[in-house]
């Protein structure tokens, strides 16, 4: 199983007053460490792995955080289930053109 970091795992929006990165979103620790239990591989897909030191920040918070995970990567892999913030499921493309459209509209809703 692969899983974004930033606004699945990380609350990216609301950054600790005085620290750089936020602290884990909603039952996020507790859902991973089921997943773990499980028996699940985790990976955690982030942009924050495309420089060493990014990838070590990443790996840094998981650890104070207590955050179960196999490895951190920027490389989507083969996986058998992603869980990310603007994923959808395509099945086929109407649907998928619906709401592309759908989200297009709320974001700019939001300008």
């Amino acid at each position: 199983m692969q899983s974004t970091f930033d606004r699945v795992i990380h609350d990216k929006d609301a950054p600790i007053p005085g620290r750089r990165m936020g602290a884990p979103m909603k039952d996020a620790v507790k859902a991973m460490n089921d997943l773990r239990r499980a028996g699940h591989t985790l990976v955690i897909f982030t942009l924050w792995a495309t420089t060493p030191a990014g990838k070590k920040s990443c790996e840094d918070w998981l650890k104070w955080w207590k955050v179960p995970f196999d490895y951190v990567t920027n490389i989507k892999e083969p996986w058998d289930l992603l869980i990310d913030d603007k994923a959808a499921k395509h099945i086929n493309w109407p649907p998928s053109m619906a709401l592309i459209e759908q989200r297009r509209y709320e974001l700019e809703k939001k300008l």
